[in-house]
């Protein structure tokens, strides 16, 4: 999903209750990327199925989003009404877990063919309350175009609203061969949590692998890595993965490229690990942390990704390893997300 969205996802996940509290504090709008959505009624308890005013929504955001470029639906907000469609109020939905159970239901129901990679998490006032609201987040799909099941419409999203697309339209975008779709995704070495070592070093495996998340064939599979280290102790190694199936390059000792050879493919869900990233974490860190990630093939979009950490960000992390090591410090280094952001 663009970097639109992401930074309003991570704040809310990061924030709680309080970042819809800043939205409706600062009158924010909807957009081509958010969407405020009140519930037929507030009070999901005993109910088995959608309200019909919900299942509606839901099934053109998820065509309208899914063909666009992804989104996110906020439950429990209510929109203005007038010509902006501001954060107005908030008004939780009770037994939200219930409504979050029945959105997940519907989501195989409600358009042709069915948005895989759709997610929805609560956020509570607090751990104890029965009520909250809810965040659906479409990515834009991969499996394009998607038919709203109960009209047999295609929906775009417009602004701040769902339009149903002229079928020339949607003959322009979408009358064309699949697409493949290759981004990144890691495998964590020793499930994410850290090794230490006599001297107190912190190292984690992390193997890279290229997905193919499109309907289409990826071919020329290509991309590169750039790593800085943060400190003298300090060591982001590179191991080469598969060179039966990829040439590499190495630049300086910090960037390492690399192309598929010719007859290496890549089908739909299809992946394969392109190199192994060892990171090794010794204070004193002088530097701040870097790597940036890029990857594509043949008749697709690049995607970049940049991960940054400062010194006392790292000195954080460290001590949190030393003295409870999890897969928790390797995420809050890495993220979860490697898709990363379409280079245009």
């Amino acid at each position: 999903m663009k970097d639109n969205v992401t930074p309003i996802i991570d704040d809310i996940k990061k924030q709680g209750f309080k970042a819809f509290e800043d939205i409706l504090a600062r009158k924010e709008s909807e957009s081509f990327f958010v969407d405020f959505k009140l519930t037929q009624k507030d009070d999901y308890s005993g109910q088995k199925t959608l309200f019909d005013s919900d299942k509606k929504n839901f099934a053109k955001a998820l065509s309208g989003f899914g063909n666009s470029e992804g989104g996110i639906i906020i439950w429990g907000i209510e929109a203005s009404g007038s010509y902006d469609d501001f954060a107005k109020a908030i008004k939780p939905i009770k037994s939200v877990e219930n409504f979050k159970s029945l959105l997940e239901s519907f989501i195989s129901l409600l358009t042709l063919p069915v948005h895989k990679t759709v997610e929805n998490f609560i956020v509570k006032k607090s751990n104890s309350a029965n009520e909250g609201l809810i965040v659906t987040v479409i990515p834009k799909g991969s499996d394009r175009p998607y038919q709203n099941i109960s009209d047999y419409k295609y929906y775009m999203r417009a602004g701040d609203s769902f339009m149903p697309v002229p079928h020339g339209v949607l003959q322009g975008m979408f009358g064309r061969s699949p697409q493949s779709d290759v981004f990144w995704m890691f495998n964590l070495g020793n499930m994410g949590i850290p090794k230490i070592t006599e001297n107190k070093a912190v190292k984690w495996n992390v193997g890279l692998m290229a997905v193919n998340g499109g309907l289409g064939i990826a071919e020329d599979i290509y991309g590169f890595i750039r790593t800085f280290s943060s400190g003298d102790n300090c060591q982001n190694n590179i191991q080469f993965s598969d060179i039966e199936n990829y040439n590499y390059q190495n630049a300086y000792g910090v960037e390492f490229s690399f192309i598929s050879k010719q007859g290496f493919r890549l089908g739909y869900e299809q992946r394969s690990q392109i190199m192994v990233i060892n990171l090794e974490l010794l204070p004193p860190f002088t530097k701040n942390f870097c790597i940036e990630l890029s990857i594509g093939a043949r008749n697709q979009q690049v995607y970049k990704k940049i991960i940054k950490k400062t010194q006392e960000e790292l000195n954080k992390i460290y001590k949190q390893c030393i003295s409870n090591p999890s897969e928790k410090q390797l995420n809050e280094i890495w993220g979860i997300d490697l898709h990363g952001d379409s280079v245009a």
